[in-house]
């Protein structure tokens, strides 16, 4: 049975695909359907929270920008 995605999930795994894909290579197997929403999900709002961050505490958010995505695909 073929896995049916909304058009929101469909963008955030395109928007995410290099990510998912990187994943993918570390743990040596395809992810499911609904693991690489979840984590395209989670990328997308740690993204944003950074962003949400920056604009209002931009001293606060020190080098944890540069890793943050990094660090949340493992």
């Amino acid at each position: 049975m073929a896995d049916k995605i909304s058009a929101k999930n469909a963008r955030l795994l395109r928007k995410w695909d290099k990510r998912i894909k990187m994943t993918e290579s570390v743990l040596g197997k395809k992810l499911g359907t609904e693991k690489a929403v979840a984590l395209a999900v989670c990328l997308e709002n740690t993204h944003h929270r950074i962003k949400m961050t920056e604009s209002t505490q931009p001293a606060g958010i020190g080098q944890y920008k540069r890793y943050s995505c990094g660090v949340s695909v493992a």
